[in-house]
This record gives structure tokens, C-alpha cells and sequence, in this order.
């Protein structure tokens, strides 16, 4: 995709050059575009080089930059000693169930929590969301549950109508 991207962006600046007239200023949108749209590719595939290299850091982070709901996240230090493949797995679980209560819960707050227990990391994420009756995994969910179990681990969630969601999982600490 970077590749595309790269030769996008320069057949865009090529054109900037050439466009007159009433096409100029859409061939210049596009062009910062594609540019922009290249940073965040770069910027990805750095973070998927090491994405959990400071897991606590990074859990955190996700509280600061969410406003609504807003979260509050509790994280052990000691999950920063799992190996990087397990913290992987809790950094993208913890991920997905926040993405999840920002788009649908329609909640004032979510709370996450990440322990490490003996030789399992224990995952919540709970909001005071609208919660639902039936939940339907979609995609974001079943690549959770695939990633969870992928490395031994269990998932499980918790709805009522009025009562939120809670996302619990059992990651064994060493795979």
C-alpha cells in the first residue's frame, strides 16, 4: 500500500503541475491527501513493528485521547515482563473493546482493567452503555476472539439492555 501510495502521490504532483483552470484545486486536495494518507501508513507500520514495546504507556494513552466515554485505565507493571506476543494480543484487545464502547455503547464511561494473575493476564473492559440483548460479533470481535484463543485464551462478554458491556479474557502469560 505504501508503494501505491508513494507512486499516487507523485503522478498527483506531476498533475498540480500541469492542472489549470476549475481541476487545479481538486488535483491539489488529492494530491495533500495521498501525502497525508502516506504519513498514516508509515506511521502504522511503525507501530506494528514493536506496538506493544511499553504496553502501560500505550494503555494509558488510549485513556487520554479518548473523551467520550471517558476512560479510566488500571494497568499492572508487571504485564510489561509477558513476552511482546502476549502483549500484542492485550494491547489490541483492550483496543478493540474501547473502539467498540466509542462507536455503539453511547457510554458516559468505560473502565479497563489489566492484570496479571499467577500465570494468566486478565483483561476488563466495562462501560455504562446502552447495552444489548443479543450481541452480534462482527469483525472487530471475532479477530479479537480469534487473536485471544489463537494463544490459549478465552473471551467472553456481558450485555443487558441498560446495563452496558463487559469484555472479559483469560490470556495465558506465556503462549
Amino acid at each position: 500500500i505504501g508503494h501505491q501510495l508513494t507512486a499516487l502521490t507523485l503522478n498527483l504532483e506531476v498533475a498540480s503541475h500541469f492542472a489549470e483552470g476549475p481541476i487545479a484545486e481538486p488535483v491539489a486536495t488529492s494530491r495533500d491527501l495521498a501525502r497525508e494518507v502516506l504519513r498514516d501508513i508509515r506511521e502504522v507500520v511503525t507501530q506494528l513493528r514493536d506496538p506493544a514495546a511499553d504496553i502501560v504507556h500505550e494503555l494509558q494513552r488510549l485513556a487520554q485521547v479518548i473523551t467520550s466515554p471517558r476512560t479510566k485505565v488500571e494497568v499492572d507493571p508487571a504485564i510489561e515482563s509477558v513476552p511482546t506476543e502476549v502483549r500484542h494480543v492485550v494491547l489490541r484487545v483492550v483496543q478493540e473493546a474501547v473502539t467498540n464502547a466509542v462507536r455503539h455503547s453511547a457510554a458516559a464511561h468505560a473502565w479497563v482493567s489489566v492484570r496479571l494473575r499467577d500465570d494468566m493476564v486478565l483483561i476488563t473492559v466495562r462501560d455504562d452503555g446502552v447495552g444489548v440483548s443479543d450481541l452480534e460479533p462482527g469483525n472487530g470481535v471475532s479477530g479479537m476472539r480469534e487473536r485471544v484463543e489463537a494463544i490459549g485464551g478465552t473471551v467472553e462478554w456481558e450485555s443487558e439492555p441498560g446495563r452496558g458491556v463487559t469484555l472479559s479474557a483469560r490470556v495465558p502469560a506465556t503462549p
